[in-house]
């Protein structure tokens, strides 16, 4: 049988943690090991979110001064997706050695005029005050296309914000 599993950023990374890797990489263990009874009789397949840690290589990119412009947030997706990938791969191997297992980075294909994309209601990495997101007046223009979202009229925090745009299709 196969049976998917599917891992939220969050699950990677909890609110108020350090994004060190080997916190990112204990809490895999810890999944890991609770789907191993799993993938030890059936095709395991686990998917997982990545927000947090997007959300993180975002706001390197955006202050990195060696930088002309920040990455884009589809390569940082990209990037993530393999690094997360890895450590479960290297996770599932440790719980079942002999298994074979594998990643795959995949592209998502949306519409660029979306109506979503007009009102991003998706908070991508860390919430912090709006001086954490918006660039330094010196800084250039670091910051170009980032849409940024408050949480409350009372609560000043802002994300890094992305849509839910309709997805077309899913391509490897």
């Amino acid at each position: 049988m196969r049976v998917v599993a599917a891992l939220g950023g969050n699950a990677l990374l909890e609110r108020g943690e350090p994004p060190d890797s080997d916190i990112q990489q204990g809490h895999v263990a810890s999944a890991v090991a609770a789907l191993a009874p799993l993938a030890r009789d059936h095709e395991l397949i686990i998917t997982h979110g990545n927000g947090p840690q997007v959300g993180l290589l975002a706001m390197e990119s955006a202050r990195d001064p060696a930088l002309s412009r920040p990455y884009p947030f589809d390569v940082l997706g990209a990037q993530t997706q393999g690094m997360i990938g890895y450590w479960l791969v290297q996770a599932l191997q440790n719980a079942l050695p002999g298994r074979l297992a594998g990643c795959l980075v995949c592209r998502t294909l949306v519409s660029a005029d979306d109506p979503a994309f007009a009102d991003p209601v998706k908070f991508v990495g860390p919430l912090g005050g709006p001086s954490r997101w918006m660039p330094d007046p010196a800084d250039q223009g670091h910051c170009t296309g980032w849409a940024l979202m408050s949480i409350s009229r009372v609560l000043v925090a802002c994300s890094r914000c992305t849509t839910t745009a309709r997805k077309r299709r899913v391509s490897s």
